[in-house]
Order: structure tokens, then C-alpha cells, then sequence
């Protein structure tokens, strides 16, 4: 196989050189398509999950005098903050990376 390029309106042999460089140039865009497709992908689970907690959606909707007012009802003892506060740091890192 042998790619061309147009010249002045005539068909043109790439060399070896520049037919390389362009195969390399597609295969780089195909890999950043599908990398991008993947992160996508990956972020709309990730939405999906956010959007289906309802303790995350809550939290979101409050305002800071609201969750306070939260966190003193719901949150008892250390065991019970770690668990919200690694919840929404679980969250926040797969949005993120």
C-alpha cells in the first residue's frame, strides 16, 4: 500500500519517511479517540452513580446552615463521618480522574 498526496492538481507517492509519519499521525488520533471515548465512558457511570445517591444529592441541594444542621443529626460518632467523608471522597476522585 502506497498513500499519495496531491500536488498541483497531480497524484503524488509519499516517501517512506512521510508515508510513516502519517500512519503514526492517524494511529495517535485514533488512540486519543478511543481514550477520550473510554474517559466518557467512565465519567457517565460515575454521573450515573452520583446522580442515583440520594445522600449525595441531598448534601448537594443543601445550603451550609442545612447541612450543618445535617451533619449534627446524622453524623453521631467518628465511625459515621469517616464513612460520609470517604463516600463523597470516593466520588470526587473518580469525577476527577
Amino acid at each position: 500500500m502506497s498513500l499519495t498526496k496531491i500536488v498541483d492538481g497531480v497524484p503524488v507517492t509519499l516517501s517512506a519517511q512521510e508515508e510513516a509519519a502519517t500512519l503514526i499521525e492517524w494511529a495517535s488520533a485514533q488512540a486519543a479517540a478511543a481514550i477520550a471515548a473510554t474517559v466518557a465512558a467512565r465519567l457517565a457511570v460515575v454521573d450515573t452513580t452520583i446522580a442515583a445517591d440520594t445522600t449525595v444529592q441531598l448534601l448537594k441541594e443543601m445550603t451550609a446552615a442545612e447541612f450543618d444542621a445535617w451533619w449534627t443529626a446524622n453524623v453521631t460518632n467518628l465511625a459515621q463521618a469517616n464513612n460520609v467523608l470517604k463516600r463523597i471522597a470516593r466520588i470526587v476522585i473518580r469525577r476527577l480522574t
